[in-house]
């Protein structure tokens, strides 16, 4: 599943990592994608497949931050595979990368399979 997305957002133009990938402080705007798991719905055979995308900015580019987030969420739209699972978390720093930084939750709908 993650490996189709990532694929979908770097023909958008997007730098995309696995968690644990990116390591240094943060010079570009990138993505990191994580899998959260899945969960059970209500709906009779019906999963939910959870992700992250954490969106990191440059300390020194706040202002592109809320435009950069809402082309991710655009582009998320678009792909359509794609429902969100969670508001966005607020903006905050990363000290650690000198980054903004903020996570957008997401869910893909999935048959269960049953062996």
């Amino acid at each position: 599943m993650l490996t189709d997305l990532r694929r979908k957002l770097q023909s958008k133009g997007f730098t995309v990592y696995w968690i644990g990938q990116h390591s240094g402080i943060c010079k570009d705007k990138y993505l990191v994608l994580k899998d959260m798991g899945t969960s059970k719905t209500l709906e009779k055979n019906i999963n939910k497949e959870l992700i992250e995308v954490w969106v990191y900015v440059p300390i020194s580019n706040y202002s592109t931050m809320i435009s950069f987030k809402n082309e991710i969420e655009e582009v998320m739209y678009d792909i359509g595979d794609y429902e969100i699972a969670y508001d966005p978390l607020p903006i905050i720093t990363d000290d650690e990368k000198q980054a903004y930084f903020t996570r957008l939750s997401y869910y893909k709908k999935k048959q269960r399979r049953f062996y």
